[in-house]
């Protein structure tokens, strides 16, 4: 799951550094806005709490909570815009926000099935140790 939360941070920051630098590739819109950046807001820090998972597997939990969390105010985070411009797909926060929702509901998504299996696991371990210990 830290390549997973790294690969996402980075998909969000790009979008982000898109949206700041050029936003006329996505539609209209001024460049060099900082909230075109949003998506980067998010995009690193996931990113660096997928890192201190893979390098501090002690912290591979907190980590990819604190990564799911971010995942969560990317949902509502990238929504918001949508909302606000009355989903005007002509312009660039539009498409910034749609392309930061879907990314983070999707990254929320394998965070959950993570969780899940890791739960499963857990507990398919702490039965056999129990077995065994019979």
């Amino acid at each position: 799951m830290p390549i997973v939360a790294m690969l996402f941070g980075g998909l969000l920051t790009a979008l982000g550094v898109v949206a700041y630098t050029s936003p006329d590739l996505l539609g209209t819109g001024d460049p060099f806005k900082i909230s075109a950046l949003s998506p980067a807001f998010l995009g690193l820090p996931i990113t660096l709490a997928g890192l201190v998972a893979a390098l501090k597997p002690s912290l591979l939990k907190h980590a990819m909570h604190v990564a799911a969390v971010l995942g969560l105010l990317g949902i509502v985070g990238g929504f918001v815009p949508v909302a606000l411009r009355n989903f005007n797909f002509d312009t660039a926060a539009v498409k910034v926000g749609v392309g930061m929702t879907l990314l983070s509901v999707v990254f929320v998504g394998l965070c959950v099935k993570s969780f899940i299996d890791a739960k499963k696991a857990r507990k398919a371990r702490e039965a056999a140790a129990s077995v065994s210990a019979i």
